[in-house]
């Protein structure tokens, strides 16, 4: 995979959803004017999308809450990726975007409250229902751009 051109209006897509969801939140990140330069295939270890992560240098990552197996059958989600993250690299530089489902919503509570602190502050959630707001893209940009200026 070659490394993107990082740049304030551009964003890396760790382990996409499948088809439906993936287009609707695609679309809203393209109306709130960035280009996706990447996408860090579903299958992928944490380790690697770290690594990968790191490597590409851009500030904005979209990483969808969902779980799923890596190539070694080792269950990955966002969460786990952004602990991963977080880990190799302090302080966190990320401002990341989530989509989740509703039902996925109720259930990550937990786990994102073992986030540590700069990650859930550099983190927002796009429920399944915000997809059909019209002011979702405005939201993901001033997100994304938070600490740019």
């Amino acid at each position: 995979m070659d490394k993107p051109t990082p740049s304030k209006n551009t964003l890396i897509v760790v382990r996409p959803y499948g088809a439906r969801i993936r287009d609707a939140v695609f679309a809203a990140v393209e109306r709130a004017g960035f280009a996706i330069t990447s996408i860090i295939p579903p299958g992928t270890s944490n380790d690697q999308a770290v690594r990968q992560t790191i490597e590409f240098g851009t500030r904005q990552l979209l990483v969808p809450y969902h779980g799923h197996r890596d190539q070694r059958g080792v269950a990955v989600d966002g969460v786990s990726f952004l602990h991963a993250l977080a880990n190799a690299h302090a302080p966190f530089r990320w401002r990341v975007i989530m989509p989740i489902s509703q039902f996925g919503a109720a259930a990550a509570e937990i786990s994102l409250e073992r986030l540590p602190a700069d990650v859930t502050q550099a983190l927002a959630l796009i429920r399944g229902d915000d997809l059909k707001d019209p002011r979702l893209s405005n939201r993901i940009r001033r997100h994304l751009l938070k600490d740019e200026a």
